[in-house]
């Protein structure tokens, strides 16, 4: 038996072509069963769009055939068909807890991911995991070593001819299907990988990235925009208008945050949101059109804040991952330092999520408050913090300067994964309806977040007012939750809007139009009077404008990949020496006890640790003041330092070195 399976497994080796011809035809087949998290969808995909399945097969098949080049030739179709197996089963293991399907756009976000892994898999699922790739790695290891070597003379010609066969198969089909747009970009990730299929797709959002160059991008198309527009004439000319009065300038971006009450056939025992709804009937307000749906919030908050729409990058790119680690952009950060303003972001949950400790610099922002640099932090039931922190931390900011505050803010309370099963004993708010179990916990669990996120919108509106300064402040959802809401179960009959609100304490006048994600920030800049910046002069005077688009993809182009034209061919922006926290953590003072040593200074957090001579150490923390290391005793010459460090072992900065010496004791 064993001497047949090495006979089967050196034949194959040989001549692996008819392996890689027939397996894709199944491969495809069972990723699309897990894409769509059915076997009978799976097989409707063939039958419904098979010119797109077959370019998923021709396209897998392509790859499985590169194996033909080396020696080990079983081993490399094994491994290939390998990779894309464990992505159909990563993308399905995805779509269990969010809406958007898996790109290679996670894959850069992946330590992100990895540390809040635990809140959306259980242990069990996690040891699977575990367990399934050892086992994948050990059967790769054993057909490695196991598989003999063949002599690439040997089959040289039929090798060449059969790879050569499939990939002028797939061009052909594929440039059949590109005459026929069977694979166009639809703008809604999940859509367009329905369509597309599963491989094709992900291979694309691989090599798809960053802004096309346009066809018609030239300097005199550019500035043709701004000429036309008057932007070059006036480009800053308020920045040196620095208004006396200027009032502080607050966006609230809330995680899957959206107005329950426009769900139909959802009745909860009390409203979940008091505060919003009052807010909806008083104040400027609308729908949102956001690029996201169940994740993706930096997508929403690279358009607030930079007024550029991602229709015009690669399918399922994050621009934070990608153009804004090397270069600055425009942003509304940027352009109300230009009146005088003082930036920072406030965010309750990791300061590298996203890499934002590095984008944000990048965008203008000269302050990040994160959760690092918070104390008096409680948790909600599946670990996330509770939004409460950020109203003193708003306030704190407010207080502690002397210009006016541009402050964005950044929620995390109402994040998904949602539980299927009871989790909060205090729970007051209950769902009606016939809903099954699990569905039914997992609203009434989102439902009772809300309510405790709609009194943080109440208190922080109070506490603004008490404490006399005029302020803007923006609310809206970043996008929905990952609930499996459909279209058809919103009563405006679309899972990408969510809701905006502009509230003042200074009367501004109300004017409710509905905006997508991009135009936000430049209508408050013109409720404001305020036209700093060329994207937002130019969605003031040019968003009804037939050609609004094309302008719009000409700029965004020339800003983050051209010559900068808009620029006079310079680059106008310089990255912030970005701060992380309000306030220095330091060290003021070191004392050697017994069994223990003790730091003092001041601002320290729960994140803080103590490391001697460069090695973490197991610190408690006592008090903003005072952190302690028990059993360790210093050595003429130590040196110690505080970090603040994130939940995945990261550092985001921390203090100079404090030298031990003997006389200290």
């Amino acid at each position: 038996m064993v001497q047949k399976v090495k006979d089967i497994l050196k034949k194959m080796n040989e001549n692996p072509i008819p392996l890689c011809i027939v397996s894709p035809f199944f491969l495809v087949l069972v990723i699309e069963m897990f894409h769509r998290k059915s076997v009978q969808a799976g097989f409707a995909f063939i039958l419904s769009s098979p010119l797109q399945y077959l370019v998923n097969v021709v396209l897998v098949m392509s790859m499985l055939l590169l194996c033909l080049f080396a020696r080990r030739r079983l081993f490399w179709a094994f491994l290939i068909g390998l990779i894309w197996m464990i992505l159909g089963v990563a993308n399905y293991l995805v779509l269990l807890n969010r809406v958007s399907p898996l790109s290679w756009a996670d894959v850069g976000v992946l330590t992100s991911v990895i540390s809040i892994i635990k809140q959306y898999l259980t242990t069990f699922q996690i040891v699977a995991i575990i367990f399934a790739l050892v086992f994948c790695i050990l059967l790769s290891l054993y057909l490695y070593h196991k598989v003999p070597k063949v002599r690439r003379r040997q089959y040289w010609k039929r090798d060449v001819l059969g790879f050569a066969l499939a990939a002028a198969g797939g061009a052909v089909i594929y440039g059949a299907s590109v005459n026929t747009n069977l694979f166009e970009n639809t703008g809604n990730i999940t859509l367009t990988f329905e369509k597309s299929g599963f491989c094709y797709s992900f291979a694309n959002s691989v090599v798809d990235t960053g802004i096309k160059r346009p066809l018609n991008y030239s300097e005199q198309a550019v500035t043709d925009i701004c000429r036309n527009l008057r932007l070059d004439n006036d480009l800053g000319q308020e920045g040196n208008e620095k208004k006396k009065s200027a009032p502080n300038v607050v966006f609230v971006q809330l995680e899957s945050f959206f107005d329950l009450s426009n769900l139909w056939g959802y009745q909860f025992s009390e409203d979940p949101m008091p505060n919003f709804h009052e807010l909806l009937q008083n104040y400027t307000s609308g729908l949102l059109r956001v690029p996201a749906l169940g994740a993706g919030t930096v997508n929403t908050e690279f358009e607030v804040l930079t007024g550029m729409s991602l229709r015009f990058f690669g399918l399922c790119e994050y621009p934070y991952k990608t153009i804004l680690q090397e270069q600055t952009c425009e942003s509304l950060a940027y352009n109300l330092q230009e009146r005088g303003y003082a930036t920072a972001v406030v965010h309750n949950n990791r300061g590298s999520f996203y890499s934002r400790h590095e984008v944000f610099e990048m965008l203008g922002f000269e302050v990040f408050d994160s959760v690092e640099y918070m104390n008096g932090l409680s948790y909600n039931p599946i670990g996330f913090a509770r939004d409460e922190i950020l109203t003193s931390e708003i306030l704190t900011r407010m207080e502690m300067t002397e210009e006016p505050d541009f402050i964005y803010t950044i929620t995390v309370q109402s994040h998904g994964k949602y539980p299927a099963e009871p989790v909060d004993e205090t729970q007051t708010i209950t769902l009606s309806g016939g809903k099954n179990e699990s569905r039914k916990n997992q609203f009434e669990y989102f439902a009772n977040q809300c309510k405790q996120v709609d009194d943080f919108i109440g208190e922080l509106i109070a506490a603004v007012e008490d404490c006399g300064e005029d302020t803007v402040i923006v609310f809206f959802g970043d996008h929905l939750p990952t609930l499996g809401i459909e279209d058809s179960q919103l009563k405006y009959q679309d899972s990408y809007q969510t809701t905006y609100i502009i509230w003042d304490n200074f009367d501004l006048p109300r004017h409710d139009e509905n905006l997508a994600a991009y135009q936000l920030s430049a209508a408050v800049m013109e409720k404001l009077g305020y036209a700093n910046g060329i994207m937002t002069k130019y969605h003031q005077k040019c968003k009804n404008s037939p050609d609004y688009l094309k302008g719009l993809e000409l700029l965004q182009y020339d800003m983050l990949y051209g010559e900068h034209y808009v620029y006079g061919g310079v680059d106008r922006y310089d990255p912030t020496d970005l701060h992380m926290g309000y306030y220095d953590i330091a060290i003021e003072n070191v004392r050697q006890g017994a069994d223990a040593m003790v730091v003092t200074g001041g601002h320290f957090t729960e994140s803080s640790r103590i490391y001697v001579n460069g090695k973490k150490q197991d610190t408690k923390f006592i008090n903003e003041k005072a952190l302690m290391v028990r059993g360790l005793e210093l050595e003429e010459g130590d040196r110690i330092r505080v970090k603040q460090i994130t939940s995945t072992g990261g550092s985001l900065g921390g203090t100079e070195d404090y030298i031990w010496l003997d006389s200290d004791k």
